[in-house]
């Protein structure tokens, strides 16, 4: 039995806004910890992000956490990043004390509104490490914990700052075992909130997403992230475009190079581009709101998911697998840690990815049978990533290292 409830304070390095109206796996992950303590409140939080009027108007409906909301001021963030005086101090200091001396005036001021509050712990949600050194000296590098959900490089700058770490995968997890030594390294599979995309979609809502998107009597098939090249969206629309049941399909791409924070990448404009070339079966949805993208997996029968990097794991397939899709994915990082082989085909991106993903495509089109199979399978497995078991588990977490600090 707890005590009391740990008071943990949850940030990035305040480039993202929580709630997640702009997007982004970390700023969903961290609201979808807010709505569970809601429910169970079994700690204290305070979550430190980026302002935005729409993120605090949607704060308001949380009743059992706090929010900090910080402005930023670009012209200073400018003059940070192109100023050679802080670069150069910043340098000596990285190499002396394994911290930069002046963090971005974003996480001064940060810092500025936390620094008389106390915390049993505090949680990195993402960023660079060196930038979290003035939290780790308030705090202590013990009580720093730092939620790895990419590639992080270790060093003795990371674990100056962070005692810690919480990997999305063992993937992950194995690799910064190399990485780093004498630091505290778990994994806590990454959840989602299965409810949300487990909840069917009502016929008038789906029947006007597929009419204004041609999907009726089509076979939809589901791209769903960044735009970016790691992402294999390229080699997605090769596939579809190779596949000889293309006419009686349709290729849906969700996603943004930038979330919801506008602007194109040359990237984006070379996929449209293409994808005005090829074929009117592709459509170009560009950013969709994390609360709204249920609704067009609902409207889909298949995902395709083909990360071209060793992806550590991210938030989309069990997102497909609580919607009921058959899934497709590439051998990559930790995503084959969420799939077996009765919810997914695993595709090796290393051999000839282009056609594989057109045959695993063309498969499952030609037997709808096995897909739809394959998609109760999926839905019945995506219980075992409920955000609530990820909260759990961290709370578990935190009150275990609570106890080791009190000498239970």
């Amino acid at each position: 039995m707890q005590d009391k409830r740990i008071k943990v304070l949850i940030t990035n390095t305040i480039e993202t806004c929580i709630p997640p109206v702009k997007g982004g796996a970390f700023a969903t992950r961290v609201d979808n910890l807010v709505r569970c303590n809601e429910v169970k409140n079994r700690l204290d939080i305070t979550v430190l992000s980026k302002y935005d009027e729409k993120a605090v108007e949607e704060s308001n409906k949380y009743l059992k956490s706090k929010f900090i909301y910080i402005k930023t001021d670009a012209e200073k963030e400018k003059h940070f990043r192109e100023s050679k005086v802080i670069r150069l101090l910043n340098s000596v200091s990285y190499k002396a004390f394994h911290t930069i001396l002046i963090p971005p005036p974003r996480m001064r001021k940060a810092y500025r509104e936390i620094k008389r509050m106390k915390f049993d712990f505090i949680l990195g949600a993402g960023g660079d490490p060196s930038e979290y050194g003035w939290f780790s000296r308030k705090a202590g590098r013990e009580r720093m914990l730092f939620n790895v959900g990419g590639h992080l490089k270790g060093g003795i700058v990371t674990t100056a700052t962070f005692g810690n770490f919480i990997c999305c995968s063992d993937y992950i997890k194995n690799y910064l075992c190399e990485e780093i030594k004498d630091c505290n390294i778990v994994t806590i599979l990454n959840r989602v909130d299965t409810k949300r995309f487990m909840q069917e979609l009502p016929s008038d809502e789906k029947l006007e997403i597929q009419k204004r998107f041609g999907l009726l009597n089509k076979v939809v098939i589901l791209f769903m992230g960044r735009i970016m090249p790691e992402k294999g969206v390229e080699e997605l629309i090769d596939a579809f475009s190779q596949m000889k049941y293309k006419d009686n399909c349709i290729l849906l791409i969700a996603g943004a190079a930038n979330f919801g924070n506008g602007g194109r990448t040359e990237f984006e404009g070379r996929v449209q581009k293409k994808i005005e070339e090829l074929d009117d079966n592709i459509k170009l949805l560009g950013f969709i709101h994390h609360n709204e993208l249920w609704k067009y997996m609902k409207a889909s029968d298949i995902a395709v998911l083909p990360s071209m990097w060793e992806e550590p794991a991210g938030n989309v397939v069990p997102e497909c697998m609580a919607a009921g899709l058959s899934v497709i994915i590439t051998n990559s990082g930790g995503m084959t840690e969420y799939v077996d082989e009765d919810t997914a085909i695993v595709v090796d991106k290393k051999q000839d990815v282009t056609k594989r993903l057109q045959d695993a495509i063309e498969y499952l089109y030609e037997n709808p049978d096995i897909r739809k199979k394959m998609g109760d399978a999926a839905r019945k497995k995506s219980a075992e990533f409920d955000i609530m078991i990820y909260y759990d588990l961290l709370c578990d977490e935190l009150y275990d290292l609570q106890r080791r600090f009190e000498g239970a």
